[in-house]
Protein backbone atom coordinates (compact mmCIF):
# COMPACT_ATOMS: atom_id res chain seq x y z
CA UNK A 1 0.00 0.00 0.00
CA UNK A 2 1.17 3.55 -0.74
CA UNK A 3 2.75 4.72 2.80
CA UNK A 4 2.19 8.91 3.68
CA UNK A 5 5.25 9.90 4.96
CA UNK A 6 5.67 11.55 8.40
CA UNK A 7 5.87 14.55 7.24
CA UNK A 8 2.30 14.28 5.87
CA UNK A 9 0.41 13.93 8.95
CA UNK A 10 2.72 14.53 12.38
CA UNK A 11 3.37 18.02 11.86
CA UNK A 12 -0.27 19.44 11.49
CA UNK A 13 -2.23 20.62 14.03
CA UNK A 14 -5.46 18.46 14.92
CA UNK A 15 -8.72 19.14 13.29
CA UNK A 16 -11.12 19.62 16.03
CA UNK A 17 -15.11 17.88 15.38
CA UNK A 18 -17.55 20.46 14.94
CA UNK A 19 -20.37 18.02 14.22
CA UNK A 20 -21.89 14.52 15.46
CA UNK A 21 -22.06 12.99 12.13
CA UNK A 22 -21.18 9.41 12.29
CA UNK A 23 -17.69 8.57 11.76
CA UNK A 24 -18.59 5.52 9.57
CA UNK A 25 -20.58 7.90 7.60
CA UNK A 26 -19.27 8.19 3.25
CA UNK A 27 -20.23 11.82 3.94
CA UNK A 28 -18.20 11.66 7.66
CA UNK A 29 -15.53 14.56 6.01
CA UNK A 30 -18.69 17.03 6.28
CA UNK A 31 -18.72 16.37 10.02
CA UNK A 32 -15.69 20.08 10.23
CA UNK A 33 -16.81 23.14 9.71
CA UNK A 34 -14.15 24.47 7.60
CA UNK A 35 -14.68 22.17 5.23
CA UNK A 36 -17.93 22.84 4.68
CA UNK A 37 -17.79 25.77 4.14
CA UNK A 38 -14.88 24.92 1.61
CA UNK A 39 -17.61 21.98 0.51
CA UNK A 40 -20.18 24.14 -0.17
CA UNK A 41 -18.04 27.18 -1.92
CA UNK A 42 -16.85 24.43 -4.45
CA UNK A 43 -20.22 23.99 -5.34
CA UNK A 44 -21.02 27.52 -6.08
CA UNK A 45 -17.48 27.94 -8.19
CA UNK A 46 -17.94 24.48 -10.35
CA UNK A 47 -21.38 24.51 -10.96
CA UNK A 48 -21.40 28.17 -12.47
CA UNK A 49 -17.82 27.15 -14.02
CA UNK A 50 -19.43 23.95 -16.07
CA UNK A 51 -22.12 26.15 -16.98
CA UNK A 52 -19.40 28.79 -18.10
CA UNK A 53 -17.65 25.88 -20.19
CA UNK A 54 -20.84 24.25 -21.72
CA UNK A 55 -21.57 28.18 -22.88
CA UNK A 56 -18.19 29.55 -23.75
CA UNK A 57 -18.41 26.12 -26.59
CA UNK A 58 -21.65 26.87 -27.76
CA UNK A 59 -20.80 31.13 -28.06
CA UNK A 60 -17.37 29.54 -30.10
CA UNK A 61 -19.70 27.16 -32.42
CA UNK A 62 -22.46 29.75 -32.84
CA UNK A 63 -19.44 32.82 -33.61
CA UNK A 64 -17.46 30.74 -36.10
CA UNK A 65 -19.19 27.01 -36.93
CA UNK A 66 -15.73 25.86 -36.86
CA UNK A 67 -14.96 22.89 -34.46
CA UNK A 68 -11.11 24.32 -34.28
CA UNK A 69 -11.89 27.15 -32.92
CA UNK A 70 -14.25 25.29 -30.21
CA UNK A 71 -10.81 23.89 -29.42
CA UNK A 72 -9.13 26.84 -29.25
CA UNK A 73 -11.79 28.38 -26.67
CA UNK A 74 -11.60 26.04 -24.40
CA UNK A 75 -7.68 25.86 -25.12
CA UNK A 76 -7.02 29.27 -24.13
CA UNK A 77 -8.70 28.22 -20.81
CA UNK A 78 -6.11 25.03 -19.90
CA UNK A 79 -3.38 26.17 -21.62
CA UNK A 80 -2.08 28.61 -18.51
CA UNK A 81 -1.90 25.88 -16.49
CA UNK A 82 0.83 24.68 -18.68
CA UNK A 83 3.41 27.25 -17.10
CA UNK A 84 1.67 29.16 -14.65
CA UNK A 85 0.60 26.37 -11.98
CA UNK A 86 4.44 26.19 -11.20
CA UNK A 87 3.89 29.80 -9.92
CA UNK A 88 0.51 29.00 -8.33
CA UNK A 89 2.30 25.73 -6.58
CA UNK A 90 5.29 28.08 -4.91
CA UNK A 91 3.04 30.61 -3.92
CA UNK A 92 0.57 27.69 -1.99
CA UNK A 93 3.41 26.59 -0.43
CA UNK A 94 4.10 30.09 0.97
CA UNK A 95 0.81 31.44 1.70
CA UNK A 96 -2.32 31.11 3.05
CA UNK A 97 -4.02 28.99 0.73
CA UNK A 98 -7.49 30.33 1.02
CA UNK A 99 -6.77 33.56 0.79
CA UNK A 100 -4.97 32.14 -2.77
CA UNK A 101 -8.44 30.66 -3.71
CA UNK A 102 -10.27 33.41 -2.44
CA UNK A 103 -8.85 35.74 -4.95
CA UNK A 104 -9.68 33.63 -7.96
CA UNK A 105 -13.04 33.43 -6.91
CA UNK A 106 -13.23 37.39 -7.52
CA UNK A 107 -11.51 37.20 -10.30
CA UNK A 108 -14.17 34.34 -12.10
CA UNK A 109 -16.98 36.57 -10.74
CA UNK A 110 -15.65 39.82 -12.54
CA UNK A 111 -14.92 37.62 -15.76
CA UNK A 112 -18.58 36.02 -15.98
CA UNK A 113 -19.96 39.45 -15.40
CA UNK A 114 -17.82 40.86 -18.71
CA UNK A 115 -18.75 38.16 -20.55
CA UNK A 116 -22.30 38.96 -20.09
CA UNK A 117 -21.91 42.72 -20.54
CA UNK A 118 -20.17 42.03 -23.69
CA UNK A 119 -22.80 39.54 -24.92
CA UNK A 120 -25.90 41.89 -24.11
CA UNK A 121 -24.20 44.79 -25.87
CA UNK A 122 -23.72 43.03 -28.84
CA UNK A 123 -20.30 43.72 -28.25
CA UNK A 124 -18.95 40.02 -28.09
CA UNK A 125 -16.52 38.53 -30.82
CA UNK A 126 -14.49 35.26 -31.39
CA UNK A 127 -11.37 37.21 -30.35
CA UNK A 128 -12.63 38.23 -27.43
CA UNK A 129 -14.34 35.26 -26.15
CA UNK A 130 -10.62 33.33 -26.62
CA UNK A 131 -9.14 36.46 -24.47
CA UNK A 132 -11.69 36.05 -21.38
CA UNK A 133 -10.95 32.00 -21.29
CA UNK A 134 -7.74 32.68 -21.43
CA UNK A 135 -7.99 35.50 -18.75
CA UNK A 136 -10.38 32.79 -16.49
CA UNK A 137 -7.23 30.51 -17.32
CA UNK A 138 -4.64 32.30 -15.65
CA UNK A 139 -6.72 33.20 -12.83
CA UNK A 140 -7.59 29.05 -12.56
CA UNK A 141 -3.68 28.17 -12.94
CA UNK A 142 -2.50 30.29 -9.73
CA UNK A 143 -4.99 29.24 -7.54
CA UNK A 144 -5.96 25.61 -8.24
CA UNK A 145 -2.60 24.00 -6.73
CA UNK A 146 -4.04 26.39 -3.44
CA UNK A 147 -7.21 24.26 -3.81
CA UNK A 148 -6.39 21.03 -4.40
CA UNK A 149 -4.11 20.90 -1.54
CA UNK A 150 -6.19 22.40 0.92
CA UNK A 151 -8.60 19.30 1.55
CA UNK A 152 -5.85 17.77 3.93
CA UNK A 153 -5.55 20.84 5.86
CA UNK A 154 -9.67 20.73 6.81
CA UNK A 155 -9.45 17.39 7.80
CA UNK A 156 -7.66 14.60 9.76
CA UNK A 157 -5.29 12.63 7.77
CA UNK A 158 -7.57 9.57 8.31
CA UNK A 159 -10.06 11.10 6.57
CA UNK A 160 -8.29 12.75 3.92
CA UNK A 161 -9.41 9.98 1.02
CA UNK A 162 -12.76 10.82 2.29
CA UNK A 163 -12.39 14.49 1.73
CA UNK A 164 -10.96 14.33 -1.41
CA UNK A 165 -13.52 12.40 -2.44
CA UNK A 166 -16.23 14.39 -1.24
CA UNK A 167 -15.05 17.35 -3.14
CA UNK A 168 -14.50 15.57 -6.21
CA UNK A 169 -18.30 14.34 -5.58
CA UNK A 170 -19.02 18.57 -5.73
CA UNK A 171 -17.43 18.75 -9.24
CA UNK A 172 -19.58 15.42 -10.44
CA UNK A 173 -22.57 17.41 -9.45
CA UNK A 174 -21.99 20.65 -10.87
CA UNK A 175 -21.21 18.14 -13.81
CA UNK A 176 -25.14 17.27 -13.59
CA UNK A 177 -26.63 20.63 -12.64
CA UNK A 178 -24.37 23.04 -14.63
CA UNK A 179 -24.71 21.73 -18.34
CA UNK A 180 -27.80 20.75 -17.76
CA UNK A 181 -29.33 24.13 -16.81
CA UNK A 182 -26.90 25.97 -19.11
CA UNK A 183 -28.36 23.77 -21.70
CA UNK A 184 -32.04 24.13 -20.32
CA UNK A 185 -31.73 28.38 -20.10
CA UNK A 186 -30.11 28.92 -23.92
CA UNK A 187 -32.76 26.47 -25.53
CA UNK A 188 -35.54 28.55 -22.90
CA UNK A 189 -34.23 32.46 -23.13
CA UNK A 190 -30.92 32.15 -24.65
CA UNK A 191 -27.17 32.51 -24.09
CA UNK A 192 -27.68 35.77 -22.23
CA UNK A 193 -29.85 33.70 -19.77
CA UNK A 194 -27.32 31.62 -19.21
CA UNK A 195 -24.60 33.71 -18.67
CA UNK A 196 -26.12 36.12 -16.29
CA UNK A 197 -27.15 32.83 -14.33
CA UNK A 198 -23.52 32.29 -14.22
CA UNK A 199 -22.83 34.93 -12.43
CA UNK A 200 -25.43 34.49 -9.98
CA UNK A 201 -24.22 31.43 -9.39
CA UNK A 202 -21.16 32.41 -8.43
CA UNK A 203 -21.96 34.98 -5.63
CA UNK A 204 -22.05 32.71 -2.91
CA UNK A 205 -18.43 31.29 -2.81
CA UNK A 206 -16.28 34.22 -1.47
CA UNK A 207 -18.68 34.78 1.64
CA UNK A 208 -18.29 31.05 1.71
CA UNK A 209 -14.49 30.78 1.75
CA UNK A 210 -14.35 33.57 4.23
CA UNK A 211 -15.72 31.26 7.10
CA UNK A 212 -12.79 28.69 6.08
CA UNK A 213 -10.09 27.77 8.75
CA UNK A 214 -7.46 25.84 7.51
CA UNK A 215 -5.00 24.05 9.86
CA UNK A 216 -1.43 24.96 9.33
CA UNK A 217 1.57 22.35 9.53
CA UNK A 218 4.32 23.44 11.44
CA UNK A 219 6.73 26.14 10.38
CA UNK A 220 9.69 25.11 8.06
CA UNK A 221 13.18 25.09 9.55
CA UNK A 222 16.21 26.61 7.78
CA UNK A 223 16.81 28.82 5.42
CA UNK A 224 14.04 30.75 2.96
CA UNK A 225 15.04 29.80 -0.58
CA UNK A 226 13.64 31.99 -3.78
CA UNK A 227 10.90 30.88 -5.71
CA UNK A 228 12.64 29.48 -8.31
CA UNK A 229 15.07 27.03 -5.96
CA UNK A 230 11.74 26.25 -4.34
CA UNK A 231 10.29 25.26 -7.46
CA UNK A 232 13.19 22.91 -8.10
CA UNK A 233 12.80 21.51 -4.25
CA UNK A 234 9.47 20.18 -5.61
CA UNK A 235 10.97 18.86 -9.42
CA UNK A 236 13.60 17.24 -7.24
CA UNK A 237 11.36 15.16 -5.30
CA UNK A 238 9.06 14.28 -8.12
CA UNK A 239 12.03 12.83 -10.04
CA UNK A 240 13.13 10.89 -6.89
CA UNK A 241 9.73 9.41 -6.68
CA UNK A 242 9.05 6.55 -8.76
CA UNK A 243 5.64 6.19 -7.77
CA UNK A 244 4.60 9.86 -8.06
CA UNK A 245 6.25 9.46 -11.63
CA UNK A 246 4.49 6.87 -12.80
CA UNK A 247 0.93 8.93 -11.25
CA UNK A 248 1.87 12.32 -12.84
CA UNK A 249 2.58 10.23 -16.39
CA UNK A 250 -0.70 7.93 -16.00
CA UNK A 251 -2.64 11.65 -15.39
CA UNK A 252 -0.94 12.86 -18.27
CA UNK A 253 -2.35 10.48 -20.71
CA UNK A 254 -5.87 10.23 -19.49
CA UNK A 255 -5.95 14.32 -20.05
CA UNK A 256 -4.09 14.83 -23.12
CA UNK A 257 -5.58 12.45 -25.05
CA UNK A 258 -9.08 11.15 -23.54
CA UNK A 259 -10.15 14.06 -21.82
CA UNK A 260 -10.69 16.56 -24.32
CA UNK A 261 -14.05 14.77 -26.15
CA UNK A 262 -15.98 17.15 -23.34
CA UNK A 263 -14.16 20.15 -25.08
CA UNK A 264 -16.06 19.15 -28.50
CA UNK A 265 -19.68 18.36 -26.80
CA UNK A 266 -21.35 21.20 -28.58
CA UNK A 267 -20.33 19.55 -31.93
CA UNK A 268 -21.33 15.75 -31.06
CA UNK A 269 -24.60 17.89 -30.16
CA UNK A 270 -24.94 19.40 -33.27
CA UNK A 271 -23.81 16.10 -34.96
CA UNK A 272 -26.39 13.99 -33.42
CA UNK A 273 -29.41 16.67 -34.22
CA UNK A 274 -29.72 17.21 -30.31
CA UNK A 275 -29.46 21.02 -30.20
CA UNK A 276 -28.82 23.23 -26.96
CA UNK A 277 -31.01 20.74 -25.13
CA UNK A 278 -29.01 17.53 -26.15
CA UNK A 279 -25.70 19.27 -25.29
CA UNK A 280 -27.09 19.92 -21.50
CA UNK A 281 -28.42 16.04 -21.55
CA UNK A 282 -24.90 14.97 -22.70
CA UNK A 283 -23.25 16.93 -20.28
CA UNK A 284 -25.11 15.79 -17.62
CA UNK A 285 -25.34 11.89 -18.37
CA UNK A 286 -21.23 12.35 -17.81
CA UNK A 287 -21.85 13.97 -14.69
CA UNK A 288 -24.31 11.63 -13.24
CA UNK A 289 -21.93 9.09 -14.02
CA UNK A 290 -18.74 10.88 -12.13
CA UNK A 291 -21.63 10.87 -9.26
CA UNK A 292 -21.86 7.18 -9.18
CA UNK A 293 -18.39 6.98 -9.38
CA UNK A 294 -17.89 9.01 -6.25
CA UNK A 295 -20.75 7.56 -4.24
CA UNK A 296 -18.68 4.30 -5.16
CA UNK A 297 -15.60 6.05 -4.06
CA UNK A 298 -16.98 7.22 -1.22
CA UNK A 299 -18.34 3.98 0.66
CA UNK A 300 -14.67 2.35 0.62
CA UNK A 301 -14.12 2.04 4.13
CA UNK A 302 -9.91 2.06 3.73
CA UNK A 303 -8.10 5.47 4.10
CA UNK A 304 -5.71 4.53 0.95
CA UNK A 305 -7.34 4.69 -2.42
CA UNK A 306 -7.20 1.09 -4.25
CA UNK A 307 -4.24 0.59 -7.54
CA UNK A 308 -6.42 -1.91 -8.81
CA UNK A 309 -9.86 0.58 -9.19
CA UNK A 310 -7.20 3.13 -10.27
CA UNK A 311 -5.78 0.88 -13.17
CA UNK A 312 -9.30 -0.40 -14.33
CA UNK A 313 -10.70 2.62 -14.37
CA UNK A 314 -8.02 4.34 -16.03
CA UNK A 315 -8.01 1.49 -19.06
CA UNK A 316 -12.00 1.69 -18.85
CA UNK A 317 -12.13 5.89 -19.08
CA UNK A 318 -9.80 5.16 -22.63
CA UNK A 319 -12.31 2.57 -24.12
CA UNK A 320 -15.22 4.41 -23.04
CA UNK A 321 -14.12 8.04 -24.50
CA UNK A 322 -13.61 5.51 -27.66
CA UNK A 323 -17.23 4.27 -27.83
CA UNK A 324 -19.05 7.39 -27.12
CA UNK A 325 -16.99 8.75 -30.07
CA UNK A 326 -18.23 6.16 -32.30
CA UNK A 327 -22.06 6.18 -31.06
CA UNK A 328 -24.30 6.56 -34.00
CA UNK A 329 -27.22 7.49 -31.73
CA UNK A 330 -28.33 10.20 -29.15
CA UNK A 331 -29.74 7.69 -26.51
CA UNK A 332 -26.87 5.48 -26.74
CA UNK A 333 -24.24 8.38 -26.91
CA UNK A 334 -26.29 9.45 -23.54
CA UNK A 335 -25.36 6.06 -22.07
CA UNK A 336 -21.77 5.56 -23.32
CA UNK A 337 -21.43 9.25 -21.77
CA UNK A 338 -22.62 7.52 -18.77
CA UNK A 339 -19.81 5.21 -18.38
CA UNK A 340 -17.91 7.54 -19.21
CA UNK A 341 -18.04 9.30 -15.88
CA UNK A 342 -17.82 6.61 -14.08
CA UNK A 343 -14.67 5.18 -15.39
CA UNK A 344 -13.48 8.77 -15.33
CA UNK A 345 -13.74 9.62 -11.66
CA UNK A 346 -12.54 6.00 -10.63
CA UNK A 347 -9.65 6.80 -12.59
CA UNK A 348 -8.97 10.80 -11.54
CA UNK A 349 -9.60 11.14 -8.11
CA UNK A 350 -7.92 7.87 -7.09
CA UNK A 351 -4.91 8.65 -8.85
CA UNK A 352 -5.31 12.70 -7.65
CA UNK A 353 -5.46 10.89 -4.29
CA UNK A 354 -2.87 9.18 -3.84
CA UNK A 355 -0.48 11.90 -5.25
CA UNK A 356 -2.38 13.76 -2.14
CA UNK A 357 -1.38 10.96 0.55
CA UNK A 358 2.30 10.36 -0.60
CA UNK A 359 3.38 14.21 -0.82
CA UNK A 360 4.40 15.79 2.08
CA UNK A 361 2.39 19.01 3.28
CA UNK A 362 5.20 20.95 2.68
CA UNK A 363 5.69 19.96 -0.69
CA UNK A 364 2.40 19.58 -1.57
CA UNK A 365 1.38 22.62 -3.36
CA UNK A 366 4.43 22.28 -5.70
CA UNK A 367 3.98 18.98 -6.59
CA UNK A 368 0.22 19.25 -7.16
CA UNK A 369 1.11 22.11 -9.69
CA UNK A 370 3.47 19.40 -11.35
CA UNK A 371 -0.27 17.82 -11.67
CA UNK A 372 -1.39 20.94 -12.60
CA UNK A 373 0.97 21.27 -16.05
CA UNK A 374 -0.70 17.87 -16.80
CA UNK A 375 -4.13 19.51 -16.72
CA UNK A 376 -2.56 22.61 -19.14
CA UNK A 377 -1.79 20.05 -22.12
CA UNK A 378 -5.35 19.47 -22.41
CA UNK A 379 -4.83 21.91 -25.12
CA UNK A 380 -2.40 19.56 -26.84
CA UNK A 381 -5.39 16.85 -27.20
CA UNK A 382 -8.01 19.84 -27.76
CA UNK A 383 -6.24 21.78 -30.60
CA UNK A 384 -4.45 18.94 -32.35
CA UNK A 385 -7.92 17.36 -31.97
CA UNK A 386 -10.05 20.13 -33.46
CA UNK A 387 -7.45 20.21 -36.36
CA UNK A 388 -8.02 16.44 -36.82
CA UNK A 389 -11.39 16.87 -36.84
CA UNK A 390 -11.31 19.70 -39.89
CA UNK A 391 -9.82 16.38 -42.04
CA UNK A 392 -11.07 12.76 -40.76
CA UNK A 393 -14.67 14.35 -38.66
CA UNK A 394 -14.22 14.90 -35.32
CA UNK A 395 -15.53 11.42 -34.44
CA UNK A 396 -12.42 9.97 -35.62
CA UNK A 397 -10.32 12.20 -34.00
CA UNK A 398 -11.92 11.82 -30.62
CA UNK A 399 -11.95 7.94 -30.54
CA UNK A 400 -8.42 8.32 -31.47
CA UNK A 401 -7.68 10.39 -29.08
CA UNK A 402 -9.19 7.22 -26.74
CA UNK A 403 -7.24 4.81 -28.38
CA UNK A 404 -4.03 6.98 -27.64
CA UNK A 405 -4.63 7.40 -24.39
CA UNK A 406 -5.23 3.69 -23.41
CA UNK A 407 -2.38 2.81 -25.59
CA UNK A 408 -0.05 5.10 -23.27
CA UNK A 409 -1.45 3.75 -19.89
CA UNK A 410 -0.74 0.34 -20.81
CA UNK A 411 3.34 1.67 -21.73
CA UNK A 412 3.38 3.38 -17.88
CA UNK A 413 2.09 0.15 -15.96
CA UNK A 414 4.26 -1.91 -17.82
CA UNK A 415 7.23 0.28 -17.17
CA UNK A 416 6.48 0.89 -13.75
CA UNK A 417 6.71 -2.06 -11.38
CA UNK A 418 6.95 0.32 -8.28
CA UNK A 419 2.96 1.37 -8.96
CA UNK A 420 1.90 -2.39 -9.42
CA UNK A 421 3.52 -3.27 -5.76
CA UNK A 422 1.82 -0.09 -4.10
Amino acid sequence: MLQAPPSASSDREPVALDSAWPASSALRSLRYRSYRYFWLASLFTFTPWMMQFLVRGWLALQLTGSPLWVGLVAAAFQAPSLVLSFVGGVLADRFRRRNIVLTNEVVQLAGYLLLTGLFMSHSLDRWSLLLLSLASGISFALAMPARQSMVPRLVPVADTMNGIVLTNGVFSTAQIVGPALGGVLIGAWGEGAALLATAVLALPSPFLLLRVREQRTAERNGEVHSPFQEFLEGMRYVRGSAVVLALIALGAAGTMFAMPFQSFMPVFARDLQAGPQGLGILQGAVGIGSLAGVVFLSLQKSERPSTAVMVGGSLSYGLAVTLFALSPAFWSSVLIAFTVGVFGTLFLTTNFTMVQLVVPDELRGRVLSIRMVIFGMQPVGQIGGGAAAEFITTKYAVAMGGLICVALMLLVLARAPELRRS
